[in-house]
């Protein structure tokens, strides 16, 4: 005879309606129906998107078809009935930032796949999400504040390239300024340090919520394990390009060691990088600029065919005028003279002074080609107009400011078209692009490539040691950037973040992430460094390698979470430590996802979730304490 559920009465507190609801419950009533009760209760036909969250337990009643028994809820259980979806902030390691909404009781793991899936980043099992303390921020800096709707960055500005032109729904972009000072900041000093911002990693088996993490609060994705899989940059432009940015900042914020010689090699990889992502833009801008004037074209003969005008459907730019300096015709020994033109419409007007109001000269510019003839680096920017009566004209204009806008009306009066503001803002985008192109090639042509470009600012590329070494002498740092660069010249954007990923995954301390932790035998704290392929044993205080113990050697490890003990067995010698630095879970973890990764090894293989949480789960399942027994042997061999 089956026994008699047991019935009591359940409190809910309903937050959001400030109100608090019994139900009469049995045990063998499952959290769905429990939801239904709650639900006609409330006279809401819809709580799809609330939870029942056990606050004592700090638990969610996730699984809609076990019971209550099976959660251990009993008559003095408080449960609450909250919002699942809340909004929050990632900065990815660009220092973008990604605004979303999620649901909060999902695991951690289900919401980096997630974020990965909306911004098309493969393999999500590489990366985890941080949330910072206010003592202990990103690299040292204090929380950022929440981004508001509509906030640019910092300094004011607003950055919608940040992404090299890519923008996964629902961002919101909010970026801090290079420079040295953020340098000095940006992170910790010595490995002891790094080692307490890894206790800022969120478990990936456990909730947003569970963890701390409320609405409007700022949390940071990076990669986590240092494994990558299968970088395409056919397939991972967005991923890549996230890599490098998260490699740059570890070596500019000197998280690895690197000689000088590498420190330059990094620096010409990232300032070429710069001037391809520049280059880039530049014919975005020029191709845009070309669709949008055959665009217009089509218009305009359409409208001609209509018997249409532009005049009512585009408001009139401003009349264009200044003073220019003139010379007619071919080889003069005359100098150019200074006169005031005026644009108007497709006639550019000659006067000998702004003040004068005699018409000297008249140029009809309709069919006229124009033709640059530019020196940046000479401050000569002048025009050539072939009129279509067969006459030239040359105009020279006193600064850059000057001729991007009398070139850009004399290229939309050649084609015979009405100048409005949009086609203005076209062609001056498009002359603009076609001067940096100039001062480009100027500057890797010369004798000393890139030595003279405004872009190449050594304090944005090096750390700070070598912006304190070379203070007195920037120009000897500036010439060995440059000179590593020449090796770099010809580097694509997606090749040069490549190039210098690959150079950050062959230093000696890439990819090792620090605890400090205390070894039961013999007993001292020190320092645990879990790589991809290893663990390592280093002192705390000379930060030299004591001991390392690969993966292929492990044969199991296991938890006592009453002593927070975790003990190895390996083929080199057994050893156990506590963490002192953060929860041992955290530790557990990233030896659990690095064997994980270790193992991986079939680009093509779909993710295995059940072995990976194998891995980083572990709970008590005795009352000694000990948790599981992980058996590495089953996995690694």
């Amino acid at each position: 005879m089956a026994a008699k559920e047991v019935e009591w009465d359940l409190a809910v507190e309903v937050l959001h309606m400030g109100a608090r609801k019994v139900l009469r419950v049995r045990s063998d009533w499952s959290v769905g129906h429990v939801l239904n009760t709650l639900s006609s209760k409330l006279l809401e036909t819809n709580i799809s998107h609330y939870g029942l969250w056990w606050p004592e337990q700090r638990l969610w009643l996730r699984k809609h078809q076990q019971s209550l028994h099976g959660y251990g809820v009993m008559s003095d259980a408080k449960i609450q009935l909250l919002n699942l979806n809340h909004r929050f902030y990632v900065e990815l390691p660009d220092k973008s930032v990604y605004k979303c909404v999620m649901n909060f009781s999902r695991p951690v793991f289900e919401v980096v796949m997630e974020l990965c899936r909306r911004m098309s980043i493969r393999r999500p099992e590489e990366l985890s999400l941080l949330k910072f303390r206010e003592d202990c921020a990103v690299g040292g800096r204090k929380k950022k504040k929440k981004v508001e709707k509509g906030v640019g960055s910092e300094d004011g500005t607003y950055h919608p390239d940040v992404n090299y032109g890519y923008q996964p729904e629902g961002v919101q972009f909010h970026r801090q300024n290079d420079s040295a000072d953020l340098f000095a900041k940006e992170y910790t000093k010595n490995l002891k340090d790094l080692a307490y911002i890894n206790s800022n990693w969120l478990e990936s088996n456990r909730s947003l919520y569970e963890q701390d993490v409320f609405d409007e609060d700022h949390l940071y994705l990076r990669f986590k394990y240092h494994a990558f899989l299968d970088l395409n940059p056919q397939l991972d432009d967005f991923r890549i390009r996230q890599l490098f940015e998260q490699a740059k900042w570890s070596v500019l914020c000197e998280e690895v060691d690197c000689t000088e010689e590498e420190a330059m090699t990094f620096a010409a990889l990232q300032f070429q990088v710069t001037l391809a992502y520049s280059q880039n833009e530049q014919q975005k801008k020029e191709n845009f600029a070309a669709i949008a004037s055959d665009i217009d074209q089509q218009l305009m003969e359409l409208k001609d065919s209509l018997g249409q005008t532009d005049t009512d459907m585009q408001a009139p730019a401003e009349e264009t005028f200044g003073y220019m300096r003139l010379t007619k015709g071919g080889f003069t020994l005359r100098g150019p003279k200074r006169y005031w033109f005026m644009l108007q419409g497709v006639t550019l007007c000659e006067y000998k002074t702004s003040d004068d109001s005699n018409i000297i000269d008249k140029y009809n510019l309709k069919g006229a080609v124009s033709e640059a003839d530019l020196d940046p680096a000479k401050n000569k920017y002048a025009i050539t107009l072939q009129l279509e009566s067969g006459d030239d004209i040359r105009v020279l204009c006193d600064n850059a400011d000057e001729y991007v806008k009398w070139m850009a009306s004399f290229k939309i009066a050649g084609r015979g078209e009405i100048i409005t503001e949009s086609k203005l803002e076209r062609e001056k985008a498009s002359v603009n692009a076609f001067i940096a192109m100039q001062v480009g090639k100027n500057d890797t042509n010369g004798a000393t490539p890139g030595a003279a470009n405004p872009e190449l600012q050594p304090n944005l590329l090096v750390s700070q040691r070598f912006i304190k070494k070379y203070k007195s002498k920037v120009k000897d740092l500036s010439r060995k950037i440059v000179e590593a660069h020449a090796s770099f010249l010809n580097l694509s954007l997606i090749d040069a973040q490549m190039q210098y990923i690959r150079n950050w995954m062959v230093l000696l301390d890439f990819g090792i992430s620090y605890f400090v932790v205390h070894f039961t035998r013999p007993k001292r704290e020190a320092l645990l460094g879990i790589a991809f392929n290893r663990m390592v044993a280093i002192d705390i205080n000379t930060f030299d390698q004591i001991k390392v113990w690969r993966y292929a050697g492990m044969e199991q490890w296991k938890i006592n979470w009453k002593s927070k003990e975790m003990r190895v067995i390996h083929e080199e010698g057994d050893f156990g430590f506590t963490c002192l630095s953060c929860d041992l879970r955290i530790v557990h973890e990233f030896i659990g996802g690095n064997v994980f990764l270790y193992l991986r090894d079939d680009p093509y293989a779909p993710l295995d979730l059940k072995v990976f949480q194998q891995l980083t789960l572990d709970k008590p399942t005795a009352h000694s304490g000990w948790g599981e027994e992980q058996s590495a042997r089953e996995f690694v061999h």
